[in-house]
């Protein structure tokens, strides 16, 4: 018997589809028996609990659910009041959950935790497989994967973690003997550091790099690629058996592309896949035509008035140049900067009472963006534009279309 894990915060209904499609990647490529752990809350709705238990139903396999917010009141309760940004930034109150798998998970020795954008195109046993011994984990470090995602991550730039050894946590096997024996090391250390320190913004996983970044098997690119960079740096792409991360909404309705084609293949075998996501695609991409179209419009106005300003990763800067046709005299904030949100502040903040800049932000991350210059005050299509679905061919990215995808 294999023991996988999910984590589900799922506050509007969409979300659920996604751990179905993952769990469903799993199933299709494995001939062992399987239970599902899926750690929820309250905003699990009867449908989507059904269509849960439908889905390992047909696959001959079993489902536990555990609701976060009944077994771990008290641990749920601590994280939002003293956690609170996680409830503003780009991530679910769900990423935490993961650290609750020890104490809550009924399995022996350990458990296969998977994020609701991991398709598994292999059998997950190969992982199930692999000898912890005395780790407490198994792990991809995200440098391995070709390109440093993590170089601007708090935890490096502050020397509490060397960027080789940083953990993703997207796919990990969990050793639950040895995390249950050290369950206070995760809460009163890990925890209690990401708390003191606002600028650790991946939570839970910088929980667990300042844990045990020093002690966990690393797991190999294989079992944990990301498909952005599998389409920047591998062309033409080519899907291969291995574990695919899609990282940062990076699946969308773009069929061309062999991995949104591979996603999809597992989708349409869930009972998510109906008559009712073709109808809310629908909605979804008139919905998406009406905000470009107001987006355009708001640029259209304000550029005879403001200066342009730019914000994107370093990677992209010379693409983002070409395209925009940009001067030397205009502002380009990199991304991989550690003072890139201040030098925006600085750039957005009014001249003797006049707003001088738009900024243009391409990034796959543009929500948190959002968020926080919301926060400062700033107006969306005034001070600052999503200017990714304009360049996302260019940047080597097929063009956004996560939020049909969502909304299905």
């Amino acid at each position: 018997m294999i023991h996988i894990c999910y984590g589900l915060y799922d506050r509007d209904g969409h979300y659920s589809k996604f751990v179905g499609t993952s769990m469903t990647s799993v199933f299709e490529n494995t001939g062992d028996e399987i239970t599902v752990h899926l750690l929820h809350d309250n905003t699990l709705n009867a449908d989507n609990r059904d269509k849960f238990i439908y889905l390992v139903g047909k696959y001959g396999q079993q489902i536990k659910f555990y609701n976060v917010e009944v077994l771990a009141a008290d641990r749920i309760a601590h994280i939002k009041n003293n956690l609170s940004s996680i409830l503003q930034s780009n991530y679910s109150i769900a990423t935490l959950y993961r650290l609750l798998i020890p104490s809550l998970v009924k399995a022996d020795a350990k458990v296969i935790y998977i994020d609701a954008d991991i398709i598994a195109n292999r059998d997950v046993r190969d992982i199930w497989n692999i000898p912890l011994n005395d780790h407490p984990l198994a792990a991809m470090p995200e440098f391995a994967c070709g390109v440093k995602f993590s170089v601007d991550k708090y935890l490096i730039t502050s020397g509490a973690v060397v960027g080789d050894d940083y953990i993703n946590a997207g796919l990990m096997l969990l050793n639950l003997k040895y995390l249950r024996e050290h369950e206070n090391e995760i809460w009163d250390k890990g925890y209690a550091f990401v708390t003191k320190h606002p600028e650790c913004r991946y939570f839970d996983q910088d929980i667990l790099n300042y844990c045990f970044s020093k002690n966990y098997v690393k797991l190999t690119p294989d079992f944990n690629r990301f498909v952005d960079i599998e389409r920047v740096h591998h062309k033409p792409c080519v899907v291969r058996p291995h574990i695919y991360h899609f990282l940062s909404n990076s699946f969308n309705a773009d069929l061309d592309d062999c991995f949104n084609r591979l996603y999809f293949s597992y989708f349409v075998k869930t009972p998510w896949f109906g008559a009712d996501a073709f109808g809310n695609a629908f909605k979804a991409v008139e919905n998406s035509f009406r905000a470009q179209q107001n987006s355009m419009l708001s640029m259209i106005r304000l550029l005879g008035k403001r200066d342009r300003a730019f914000f994107t990763e370093h990677n992209n800067i010379p693409a983002v140049k070409a395209l925009f046709e940009i001067g030397d005299q205009e502002m380009i904030v990199d991304a991989s900067n550690s003072d890139a949100l201040m030098k925006i502040l600085n750039a957005l903040r009014p001249l003797n009472g006049q707003r001088k800049k738009i900024f243009f932000i391409f990034s796959g991350n543009y929500l948190a963006f959002k968020n926080f210059l919301v926060s400062q005050k700033f107006v969306e299509g005034i001070d600052f534009v999503n200017a990714m679905p304009f360049v996302s061919h260019i940047l080597g990215m097929p063009t956004e279309s996560h939020s049909i995808v969502r909304a299905m």
